[in-house]
């Protein structure tokens, strides 16, 4: 894409960031009234707690005879959370929906994406003691597009669904303060999806790779899932100041049905953390932190040889991706705010 285009491409992305802005202020009397009117909602409708967050985050590079260079580059990502809850006797239900999606030009390459997610978690819960239920918690990971692991690559390295990690647990929750939980689960269930039959055959994400005879014919397709059973430890923090709002998920699984008894001793990592600040009503900054370890996942190993970035190989890896920027942000919550 040619700078021109870039910054076409830019400038149209401030508008819609300008224009949204304008539309949330002058809707802002209007918020305000239907907030004022959902005070009165029927008894059925006022066990429900809902909130919202939003961030639309663009960025722009360029370099016009800067001696110690750089790629000219323009980005835009968007991070969307939401979280309802359902509270009425003993009974809880806790829904979470945590989206990413990002695009980034650099010059002379093709546009590719630089944030992709989709994480659905809901938990359901039995109030034993005023801190303490049985619970069944479900959560579902994927992405919504093709990914590459270098801009020149032909063959996607994941797919919707490809891969998708789903989980259900059978446990304990124990939620000392409103917004820290820790579940312990020793039945869950773990199981890797792999829609797209390349990456299944290729053994990608740890799932049974395909059987080729001497003369490369396939004898056997890969395994699309791949299942396994053990325990999980989760750890959820979501909180919401004036101004301010974090939320962070740290979840350790381990699968001590492995039928290679070496492997019992490895433990699954995933943390995720969002925070945001508000600077002004609808503009701040976002920031999103992400950390994954799998034994089961093999990651790209390069090198640099001769100046070129070559793969030598594969191996499990600490894997992990920042997101950070300025950002036009909007937010609403029914939930308790802290001073």
């Amino acid at each position: 894409m040619a700078m021109n285009s870039i910054r076409l491409f830019l400038f149209f992305i401030l508008f819609v960031c300008s224009f949204s802005a304008t539309k949330l202020h002058a809707q802002g009397g209007d918020l305000a009234r239907a907030r004022a009117q959902l005070q009165n909602l029927p008894d059925s409708l006022s066990l429900w707690k809902y909130s919202c967050f939003a961030s639309l985050t663009c960025t722009q590079t360029t370099f016009d005879n800067w001696a110690a260079g750089g790629v000219n580059n323009v980005s835009v990502v968007f991070l969307g959370n939401a979280a309802l809850q359902y509270k009425k006797d003993r009974w809880t239900w806790d829904n979470l929906l945590d989206m990413g999606y990002g695009m980034v030009q650099n010059e002379d390459e093709d546009l590719r994406k630089n944030e992709d997610r989709i994480d659905l978690l809901s938990k359901i819960g039995y109030q034993q003691t005023e801190k303490l239920a049985y619970a069944f918690r479900g959560n579902l990971k994927t992405q919504f597009a093709e990914g590459f692991i270098s801009p020149n690559d032909s063959v996607p390295a994941s797919r919707f669904f490809a891969p998708a990690y789903v989980l259900a647990s059978l446990g304990l929750d124990y939620k000392p303060v409103p917004y820290f939980s820790i579940f312990f689960s020793p039945i869950t269930a773990k199981y890797t999806i792999v829609t797209n039959q390349d990456l299944a055959d290729a053994g990608a994400y740890g799932v049974d790779p395909a059987v080729y005879g001497p003369d490369g014919t396939r004898l056997q397709a890969g395994k699309n899932v791949r299942a396994e059973y053990g325990a999980l430890l989760a750890l959820m923090f979501k909180k919401d100041w004036e101004r301010f709002g974090v939320q962070s998920r740290l979840e350790l699984f381990n699968n001590y049905s492995d039928p290679v008894t070496d492997n019992r001793r490895n433990i699954d990592v995933n943390w995720e953390t969002l925070i945001n600040v508000a600077v002004t009503k609808y503009f701040g900054v976002s920031g999103f932190w992400h950390l994954i370890y799998d034994q089961n996942t093999p990651v790209p190993l390069f090198e640099k040889q001769n100046g070129e970035k070559i793969q030598v190989g594969t191996g499990p890896r600490l894997q992990f991706k920042q997101v950070l920027g300025l950002s036009l942000n909007y937010r609403f919550s029914t939930f308790p705010k802290e001073d």
